[in-house]
């Protein structure tokens, strides 16, 4: 919010070891100080033992393993007006302007951070990667197998994300 960046650029002006922890509801916008912080923590509104949260995560006590539920977008000029409600991408035409669509989904625009970042103090790796099938119909199940191993000394947590995509999808008329 207003005032609040200014503040955060003037902290990490006079001490560069200074984290950034931010608790919202959506993105913000960190363009100017997202270089300079040496550790950003973002939280939801997380209830009643917030503050206890945040301080084990920050003083290394807990391993944060969570993952953005949302595009950082880097720049909201990139994006049309909120009452425009299509998050498709378009290409401009004479009768309208271009878009670079909404969501992890659509959006082709500079992004801060993808839908899904997320650090750890723990490291992991992925291993054994076995698909059941090479095609499948609408009506069909596919089983996804692999292995996680935390590869570091401190326990940690990993949170597995897969993504499937229609390789015949055309983002119009099928979605991604």
């Amino acid at each position: 919010p207003q005032g609040q960046e200014d503040m955060v650029n003037t902290l990490l002006a006079l001490n560069k070891h200074t984290v950034v922890y931010m608790q919202a509801i959506g993105q913000m916008d960190i363009e100017s100080f997202k270089d300079t912080a040496p550790a950003i923590l973002w939280s939801t509104y997380n209830g009643q033992a917030q503050g206890n949260a945040a301080g084990r995560i920050l003083f290394g006590e807990k391993d944060p393993a969570a993952k953005l539920p949302f595009t950082w977008y880097s720049d909201l000029d990139q994006l049309d007006s909120i009452l425009d409600y299509n998050i498709r991408t378009r290409e401009a035409t004479e009768e309208r302007e271009g878009s670079n669509g909404r969501t992890y989904q659509y959006f082709s625009g500079d992004v801060t951070y993808p839908f899904g970042y997320g650090l750890t103090y723990s490291s992991f790796t992925y291993s054994g990667l076995t698909i059941s099938d090479s095609e499948v119909t609408p009506d069909d199940t596919l089983k996804v197998e692999f292995d996680v191993t935390n590869t570091s000394a401190r326990d940690g947590a990993e949170i597995a994300q897969v993504y499937v995509v229609s390789p015949g999808a055309d983002k119009i008329n099928r979605p991604a």
